[in-house]
């Protein structure tokens, strides 16, 4: 059986797990990879869409660009692989903003028009367990949250010195400053 809700997804944000997991319990319109709630609710309309539970999962800025980072130098498909996989950490921080917005899109962007948020829930990378289950519940599901699509790197911090941290606060305030992340 199908239930109503609307899953935005934002890269690097557990969205393949997240799909997966619900897929079964979705309608068709359930799921847009990497679509804005704004250009979501365009699409379906805008009573269909607030009249369904709607969510998102947002990330720590800094660990996002190392998990974009590292998943992009491991796929060669990726429209950035043969920019990236000769390219240090650094530069790859130091060159963001020349990038485009596969890389340098703030998560912020996908789930607000201008200052008010348009999803019912977000949820975060952080708590991605707990949170998803709270989805769950909003939805009346039980599912479990299969680990896809994992790029492989170490703690976000091992890759950071003062110049690359300042670089990400400053590109991706909008999402530092909404949802309160901080470099730790």
């Amino acid at each position: 059986m199908s239930k109503k809700f609307i899953f935005i997804h934002i890269p690097r944000n557990a969205g393949t797990s997240v799909t997966r997991a619900l897929r079964p319990f979705g309608s068709q319109d359930s799921f847009k990879n990497h679509v804005s709630a704004l250009k979501f609710s365009s699409t379906i309309g805008l009573s269909v869409f607030r009249s369904v539970f709607s969510f998102a999962i947002v990330r720590n800025p800094w660990d996002r660009q190392v998990s974009l980072y590292s998943y992009i130098r491991q796929d060669p498909s990726h429209s950035l692989h043969q920019v990236l996989k000769s390219c240090s950490f650094k530069e790859y921080i130091r060159r963001i903003t020349s990038l485009g917005k596969a890389v340098n899109r703030t998560q912020k962007s996908f789930i607000y028009s201008k200052e008010k948020l348009l999803v019912n829930f977000v949820g975060r990378f952080e708590n991605l367990e707990k949170d998803f289950q709270t989805v769950c519940i909003k939805i009346g599901v039980t599912a479990s949250l299969p680990k896809i699509n994992v790029s492989s790197h170490e703690s976000y911090q091992k890759y950071y010195n003062d110049e690359t941290i300042e670089i990400v606060n400053d590109v991706f305030k909008q999402d530092v400053f909404t949802f309160g992340y901080v470099y730790e």
